[in-house]
């Protein structure tokens, strides 16, 4: 199921779809059959190609889903909420499991983003545990392991780390974390664009999350940056990552009509 999903999201991104139609029309120019259709495809392309890589909408999409949580300030929450939280959630997101490598270099920015702040949470909740999900994905070593290989080298002791390592999505993260949360409040890491989706699915298991969002990649600025007028692979990247979060919050509203 993992491997469909991902080959529906590379088949529909701005750049594979944008080359399909080019090399649609260039065919049919080629062919001289259809060349009014040739010309639009080739076109339509073209301009997809082009506003998908200045990538602003997608941007602007991405920066409202990661303002929708403030990073979790424990000082400002009520004390009777605080002194219930046992558990801090970190979610699963990308690494490569390459022995050559330290461990510290394995996970992708992602992951780093969140087990840190997972941490500096966990240190500020005497008595609470880290728990952290994440299946294999493409790789034969689970996220959660890598990621608990990553906390131990940062000084966590083993005895306050759950590791659940087959979750394959949100979904199955939220049903494994309800059998060691519960309905109890506890903190909810991941990244700040995914942590709207993540919100709704655990709380539609019936749970109390806390967000606790880190990775901002679209803070707010003061000045206009020179990339915002000129197409980039970066603003080509936003497109592909506003279209995956628009596919996976479908497939969670699907999930939840049946």
């Amino acid at each position: 199921m993992i491997w469909f999903k991902r080959i529906i999201v590379l088949c529909l991104s701005p750049l594979t779809f944008s080359l399909g139609l080019i090399i649609l029309g260039l065919i049919c120019l080629w062919s001289g059959r259809r060349p009014k259709l040739g010309r639009g495809l080739t076109i339509a392309g073209l301009v997809l190609l082009i506003l998908a890589s200045y990538g602003q909408f997608s941007r602007n999409y991405l920066a409202r889903m990661e303002r929708q949580y403030d990073p979790l300030n424990l000082a400002t929450q009520p004390t009777s909420t605080v002194s219930q939280i046992r558990f801090v959630v970190v979610l699963g997101s990308g690494h490569i499991s390459d022995p050559r490598l330290p461990v510290t270099s394995q996970i992708g920015a992602s992951s780093l983003f969140r087990i840190v702040e997972g941490i500096r949470l966990h240190r500020h909740l005497p008595g609470s545990r880290l728990i952290l999900t994440g299946g294999p994905g493409f790789d034969t070593i689970p996220n959660a392991e890598v990621v608990a290989a990553v906390a131990r080298e940062i000084g966590i002791e083993q005895d306050n780390l759950i590791i659940l390592s087959h979750p394959r999505d949100t979904r199955e993260e939220a049903v494994n974390v309800k059998e060691f949360a519960g309905t109890a409040p506890f903190a909810l890491v991941t990244s700040a664009v995914h942590m709207p989706r993540a919100m709704k699915v655990f709380k539609t298991e019936g749970m109390n999350p806390l967000p606790a969002p880190t990775e901002f990649a679209f803070p707010t600025r003061q000045k206009p940056e020179p990339e915002s007028f000129f197409p980039t692979v970066r603003g080509l990247g936003c497109s592909e990552w506003a279209l995956y979060e628009i596919l996976a919050s479908l497939q969670e509203n699907i999930r939840d009509w049946k």
